[in-house]
């Protein structure tokens, strides 16, 4: 049984799910698998049959790094949830201090619970809110539970005890409605799967995804990144996953006047067109809906905007770091490695990477500074997790990696 579950979690199988109960007094049909219907729900609109949206909260979880040594590490989750979260605040009408990201050692189980039905969402959102829930993380696969039920992992999860260390997926909605009173909620789920990794030697395969339609109640929209029989990727052209590249620049494909529909649509059609093209593979994100009523579009204005006090907003992503230190290290510039290789590198925010002629990097700096994660391809292809070196003036000078080979700044 023991190797049956690492053998299941050793897919690097992460998640963003979405999820949106509105159970709303209009008229129209029930939106079938599509999730489409003829009426649109604007935070603004002035729909006669339809409440508009007073303010907006969102709660963004993203774990790659687990106490449980037997769960594998991933690559870019909470990567994914801090982009999604600039993307809210940016372009999404989300209030900063009305979006709360949790990441690694912030997203325990306690603390993912309080956001949700202890502290956080209940003394904020209302009735007449939307409610948004990304979880970019580990999912246990139903065959892992005596009863069949499908776990978020939270950071210190038991991988022997998710029933008692994990987060039901099918309580979330439920909890934010009778926490908070609001019956409109958006979970947003991106599980990707790296595919295969060699542990003592055996190559381990996951090549499935959550069959949503299990998690679609009255009320609710469920998006997954994937079909139950498919695996799900990490983009080779960002370092993001696939469905998140493609689910920002979707959400605003119309401006403020996208629709959940027209947004899922957009990124069915791009993110199948990139694994495609980039892996031979197919990729298709699925959407179920129970839900009656118009359209929600997520980036719209909220009508009736709050202001909450500021040591109450938006959980720094960064929070971990030194104050001595900059929120991001700087590793741009010139590097020489232990074995004579001159590395020029580059940064952008926290990724950074090199190229030479027959070989091309490129990586990720850990949330809270001590470490970077990187991947390289070309004549050689291979990964490793670094340790970031600081003088006393908070400069990065060497970067030690994990294979042996050292960087030191020039």
């Amino acid at each position: 049984m023991k190797a049956h579950m690492i053998n299941l979690f050793r897919g690097a199988f992460y998640l963003t799910l979405a999820l949106i109960c509105c159970q709303l007094s209009l008229s129209k049909g029930i939106a079938g698998e599509s999730g489409q219907s003829s009426d649109t729900i604007k935070a603004g609109a002035g729909q006669s049959n339809a409440r508009p949206i007073a303010d907006k909260w969102a709660v963004l979880i993203g774990i790659d790094r687990f106490k449980d040594t037997r769960i594998p590490s991933l690559d870019y989750a909470s990567k994914d949830a801090i982009d999604f979260g600039k993307f809210l605040v940016e372009k999404g009408h989300f209030a900063k201090d009305h979006v709360l990201v949790l990441t690694n050692e912030n997203a325990t189980r306690d603390k993912i619970r309080d956001a949700i039905g202890g502290t956080w969402l209940p003394s904020r959102a209302a009735k007449d809110d939307l409610v948004l829930i990304f979880a970019s993380t580990h999912g246990s696969p139903k065959e892992l539970d005596l009863g069949g039920e499908n776990f978020l992992v939270a950071h210190d999860s038991d991988s022997r005890n998710l029933y008692v260390t994990g987060i039901r997926f099918s309580d979330l909605a439920p909890e934010v409605k009778e926490r908070t009173g609001c019956d409109r909620v958006v979970l947003l789920l991106d599980a990707c799967n790296s595919g295969a990794a060699n542990v003592g030697g055996k190559g381990l395969i996951r090549t499935s995804n959550f069959d949503i339609s299990s998690l679609a109640g009255e009320g609710q929209i469920v998006i997954s990144s994937s079909a139950a029989n498919q695996r799900s990727f990490e983009s080779k052209r960002c370092t993001n996953g696939v469905f998140t590249r493609h689910l920002i620049t979707a959400l605003q494909k119309q401006g403020q006047n996208t629709t959940i529909a027209e947004a899922f649509n957009y990124l069915k059609e791009q993110v199948e067109n990139e694994v495609r093209f980039d892996r031979q593979m197919t990729q298709t994100p699925v959407m179920r809906s129970k839900w009656s009523g118009g359209e929600l579009i997520l980036v719209a204005i909220p009508t009736k905007p709050r202001h909450i006090e500021p040591d109450t907003a938006l959980a720094d992503a960064d929070s971990g770091a030194k104050p001595d230190r900059p929120a991001i290290p700087n590793l741009a510039g010139h590097w020489i490695a232990s074995y004579g290789a001159h590395y020029q590198i580059w940064q952008n925010g926290r990724e950074y990477g090199w190229k030479f002629p027959n070989e091309e990097g490129k990586g990720l700096i850990a949330d809270d500074g001590k470490t970077a994660r990187c991947r390289w391809w070309g004549k050689n292809n291979g990964t490793d997790t670094a340790t970031l070196e600081y003088d006393s003036n908070g400069v990065v000078v060497r970067i030690v990696g994990g294979n042996g080979v050292t960087l030191t700044r020039q």
